[in-house]
């Protein structure tokens, strides 16, 4: 939408050039959003690891390191630029997605990278409701991608082989594909029909999914404190580890049973999906996803809005508004005259030169002295059209909250105490999504801790 030719529907720009009426696309829309952006961009904020207990020196520098690490990590691969390509599509359509992982095309020891992720690949648990869907259960990325690009993928994930067919999750190509959208020629040209074997030009859809669930254990007593008194003395099992101690060192405790409690925590996830299970294992981050989002306005169906979504309709009027301006203003153009037929000793000459400025036009006698040529009459601008128009530039301030002296727009004079109350009072209402952007980056850093 905030590219232009969103704002008009097909049946209404099919009428504008049937009529041969002019379309108009002003995006005032957009400077909103650049506004929002640029303040994100000025103010970045940076990850850092601060320790519990102050008086602990030790714990002091450990978390200066990490600090300095992740600021390291994040220069390494331009990490704060993907994160404002993911706040600006959070701004526009509501949700903003980045992928931390790590990679090893350029170092075998592996180095960070974190991508931006276009939020049309993203579908995330339908019962999440919270702040940046702290509380989905899963996410999941639905890309298209060379059938090259696929196997390279899956090649450094597993052994197995795969055909070109196994690798298509066709199941899920439309999932995040708007409805009746337009293809481009190369699109077309790309169809399955039209592909052979082995084509390097051939896509697949790969489906990327994260998830968690609960897994149970102990915490148990730990064996090798019979023999070891400088030993841990609780540790965490696994129920096969637990009934193992069970049945060595049951007989010590005086009921017959090693001391323990079963427990559960949280494991994450992760598999890859084409027309079969391609792969299924631990997640890269045990603690986290390594998708995550920043969202907006929540809605009540579960999904996620931006900016576009309130000054979508004064956008849309006031492109309308303006155009039936112009159509107004070139259909009652002064110009043209009505006269009667007896007006002119010849018509023909009198149509050809009634126009042009340094011709003369002879008319009979009488003519003009009777009234026999008048101009078109005209109606001109109507006041409620310029009202209208007005009323819905705005209405951009009025939706948004984010009024001119924050864009540095107001061309008026007045105290510099009031031009920064509102401009404060304009930031208050943006501070929700800014606290969506640090809630991000918090989640991102315990990606990169555990990195």
């Amino acid at each position: 939408f905030a590219q232009g030719p969103g704002q008009w529907d097909e049946a209404d720009r099919k009428k504008l050039i049937d009529e041969n009426r002019p379309g108009v696309l002003v995006n005032n829309a957009h400077k909103y959003v650049r506004a929002i952006c640029g303040i994100e961009t000025n103010n970045r904020m940076e990850t850092a690891f601060l320790p519990r207990e102050l008086d602990s020196m030790g714990e002091v520098k450990a978390n200066e390191l990490l600090s300095a690490a992740s600021q390291w990590m994040e220069d390494s691969c331009f990490a704060t630029r993907h994160q404002s390509r993911a706040f600006r599509d959070a701004t526009v359509c509501g949700m903003g997605w980045t992928e931390a992982i790590i990679s090893y095309d350029d170092d075998p020891q592996g180095l960070y990278d974190e991508t931006r992720i276009h939020p049309c690949e993203m579908v995330w648990d339908r019962e999440a409701r919270d702040q940046n869907i702290l509380d989905a259960k899963r996410v999941a990325r639905v890309r298209k991608m060379r059938v090259a690009d696929a196997r390279d993928i899956i090649k450094g994930l597993t052994d197995k082989q795969f055909s070109d067919f196994d690798l298509d999750a066709s199941w899920a190509s439309d999932v995040t594909a708007p409805a009746n959208e337009p293809r481009t020629q190369e699109q077309k040209e790309l169809r399955e029909e039209h592909h052979i074997d082995n084509d390097p030009k051939r896509t697949v859809t790969i489906v990327q999914v994260q998830w968690w669930e609960f897994e149970p254990y102990y915490r148990a007593a730990n064996p090798d404190a019979i023999r070891n008194p400088q030993a841990q003395r609780v540790v965490d099992m696994s129920e096969d580890d637990y009934k193992q101690a069970q049945k060595t060192y049951g007989n010590l405790s005086p009921n017959g049973k090693w001391p323990g409690t079963k427990m559960r925590r949280k494991v994450y996830k992760q598999a890859f999906l084409g027309s079969v299970l391609l792969h299924s294992g631990d997640c890269p981050c045990p603690a986290n996803f390594t998708m995550n989002c920043i969202t907006w306005e929540p809605n009540e169906d579960g999904t996620f809005s931006g900016l576009i979504r309130d000054i979508r309709d004064p956008q849309t009027w006031g492109n309308k508004f303006f155009a039936q301006l112009m159509h107004i203003v070139n259909a009652t153009a002064k110009g043209g005259i009505i006269a009667e037929s007896d007006s002119f000793p010849d018509v023909e000459e009198a149509k050809r030169n009634y126009a042009r400025p340094e011709g003369i036009v002879v008319v009979n006698p009488g003519a003009i002295a009777k009234g026999k040529i008048m101009a078109k009459p005209g109606q001109g601008f109507t006041s409620g059209v310029l009202n209208l128009i007005q009323i819905t530039d705005q209405m951009f301030s009025e939706v948004t909250g984010i009024n001119l002296e924050l864009m540095g727009l107001a061309n008026r004079d007045q105290a510099g105490v009031l031009e920064t109350q509102r401009k404060q009072a304009a930031m208050t209402i943006l501070a929700t999504l800014f606290d969506s952007m640090a809630m991000f980056r918090e989640r991102v850093g315990r990606v990169r801790l555990h990195y």
